[in-house]
């Protein structure tokens, strides 16, 4: 599916907040189409679908509300603040991290299997525990959310976050966030390597 004019997104938010029951102040659907189609002219459905979502979840329904939340970029960090807080607290450096595996430099969003991650999560933080039932939890819950596509394949199947525009801006948010924890656990991981070698 393309992207949505700003006229056709204004129309799928009246209809969709008509079915739903959850109307939105005029003024807000105005500057939300406006922030959604942004310098790009268009709307992506993924972030009118992310936006509305966390609209809802937040019950935010005035446009003073919206701005004073902060506007498209903080419900979008919102929501996938959301997504990983479902994977449980013990389960959260998994999952941010696994948001982050699922992105590369370039901002795209390379296709990884459950081996690649869990490499990839060994090599950024080698002993985190319980890591293979953190995993599995964490893809069934960023699959069963919509946020990462699940594309059966031989010989195994592929992980993939839902658009490119995600894979930027979780690379935007996270990467430095992730770099600390990564050094805080690197930090921790020497400390334990010297206090056995003084014992």
């Amino acid at each position: 599916m393309g992207n949505f004019s700003p006229a056709d997104a204004k129309a799928i938010i009246l209809h969709l907040t008509e079915v739903s029951n959850f109307p939105l102040e005029p003024a807000l659907v105005e500057q939300l189409v406006q922030d959604l189609a942004g310098n790009l002219g268009e709307v992506r459905p993924i972030e009118l679908q992310i936006v509305g979502a966390q609209l809802q979840t937040d019950n935010i329904t005035k446009l003073a509300q919206y701005r004073e939340l902060g506007a498209k970029e903080e419900l979008i960090k919102r929501y996938l603040a959301e997504v990983v807080s479902s994977c449980g607290a013990e389960n959260k450096q998994v999952a941010e991290l696994v948001l982050y595996l699922l992105t590369d430099e370039k901002g795209t969003r390379p296709l990884k299997t459950r081996a690649e991650l869990e490499r990839d999560l060994h090599v950024l933080v080698a002993d985190l525990n319980t890591q293979g039932e953190s995993l599995d939890l964490v893809l069934k819950i960023f699959v069963d959310s919509g946020l990462v596509v699940l594309l059966p394949e031989l010989p195994a199947d592929r992980y993939q976050l839902v658009h490119d525009y995600l894979a930027a801006f979780i690379r935007q948010q996270q990467e430095p966030r992730l770099n600390e924890l990564i050094a805080e656990l690197n930090k921790e991981r020497e400390q334990r390597k010297l206090s056995k070698r003084s014992d």
